[in-house]
């Protein structure tokens, strides 16, 4: 599944980039099981993808068993908690191994830019609002503070990170999943798999 507005896709509504918002997964996931009833369904979600798709499958609980066998989430980033080394929580390098992602954030930024130039016809009224210059935002964090909370609703940096972070629910996912992570990727800390672990100890 592309999320909507990426790649070649068309924005056809205000509603853009969140990595919160599962609706887009549920939907997919509903009509594959209306077209092949018969069909094990399986996810597989990578980086942000996995994100979203173990957010759903948490949010889903119960009522996800019989419809998917299964799901592998693959390099998810977990936990976007204040407390926890992210993209969005590292001001500066502090290790060489963070300095990929330092970089990264960088990168990601000027993708998130062109994706909201692309769409800017269908996002105008609310980038009237914005309170600092677009153009001067450098950073995923500094993008998402004041593009994606102002977009989508949200009340704070903290309060979307909080509740995009699919760690929180892991305590509700019902099917099987298999979560895995390399423990030297520079772009999702060793913070926020320990954080994950824990979490998960209570969904056995």
């Amino acid at each position: 599944m592309t999320y909507r507005g990426c790649g070649s896709l068309s924005l056809s509504s205000p509603q853009c980039y969140d990595a919160s918002r599962t609706a887009d997964v549920a939907l997919a996931v509903d009509t594959i099981r209306t077209r092949f009833p018969a069909a094990p369904l399986f996810l597989v979600g990578f980086s942000l993808g996995a994100n979203i798709m173990v957010k759903y499958l948490g949010e889903e609980g119960p009522k996800a068993v019989g419809k998917i066998s299964g799901a592998v989430a693959i390099s998810n980033p977990w936990a976007f908690h204040p407390h926890i080394e992210s993209l969005h929580y590292t001001s500066k390098p502090r290790s060489l191994r963070r300095i990929s992602a330092w970089v990264y954030s960088i990168l990601v930024a000027h993708e998130y830019k062109k994706y909201v130039r692309r769409h800017k016809t269908q996002l105008a009224d609310r980038l009237k609002k914005l309170q600092r210059p677009f153009e001067r935002m450098l950073t995923l964090r500094q993008l998402d503070e004041n593009v994606t909370c102002l977009l989508n609703g949200w009340q704070s940096l903290e309060h979307y990170m909080t509740t995009a972070s699919s760690s929180n629910y892991l305590e509700g996912v019902a099917v099987p999943l298999l979560g895995i992570n390399a423990l030297d990727d520079p772009l999702v800390s060793r913070e926020a798999l320990e954080h994950t672990v824990g979490k998960s100890s209570k969904n056995p």
